[in-house]
């Protein structure tokens, strides 16, 4: 005799969370741990979901990772208002402090990354800070403000990389409190100076 299952509840999946799930994770471990060393199913076991939603979500390992970073915070640089350098470096440090030098530094800095990577990254970056930090300096009226806005970018990404890596060693172990103002000094004055 067929006993009749009892029909079992039907587990509903709330899409949305289990996409934020997925971009959160993705951002933290390809942060940690950039595109190469991360793979799928650490993305999935990360997020607490079966790695195969990543398929379904965002199609492959290059697009999560591309989402990752567009689903980011909007521009650093508020150019209706006065240029924030203070603002950029907390912020900037804040996330390296959580995350490490995080995913848009290492493809920017690393060599061996794919160029699709390297160059959805820099196309962020140009969004998100570069193209609004000309716009402020440009309207101030500084001079050669897309290369100011470059060394800015460069001088903040060589610090968290070089502070994450560990290695030198003052840098590294400073506190974010204590190293902020000093970093803000820095590049505050480069962008000022006429």
């Amino acid at each position: 005799m067929n006993a009749k299952k009892a029909d079992a509840p039907v587990r509903r999946r709330d899409s949305a969370a289990t996409r934020q799930a997925l971009l959160d994770a993705a951002r933290e471990l390809f942060g940690a741990h950039g595109f190469d060393q991360t793979t799928l199913r650490d993305v999935g076991e990360r997020a607490g979901v079966d790695a195969s939603l990543i398929a379904r979500y965002f199609g492959n390992k290059v697009a999560l990772y591309l989402a990752a970073m567009a689903a980011d915070a909007p521009p650093l640089f508020d150019v209706s208002g006065p240029l924030s350098v203070e603002g950029f470096v907390n912020s900037s440090l804040g996330r390296a402090d959580i995350v490490g030098a995080g995913p848009i530094t290492r493809a920017i800095l690393q060599p061996e990354v794919d160029e699709e990577i390297r160059s959805a990254s820099i196309e962020y970056l140009q969004w998100r800070i570069l193209r609004p930090l000309t716009e402020g300096l440009r309207e101030a009226g500084v001079e050669r403000p897309e290369l100011r806005a470059e060394i800015v970018v460069a001088a903040m990404m060589g610090i968290l990389a070089v502070r994450a890596g560990g290695g030198l060693p003052e840098l590294a172990s400073t506190s974010r409190e204590d190293l902020a103002p000093l970093i803000t000094q820095l590049l505050d004055r480069l962008l000022k100076d006429q």
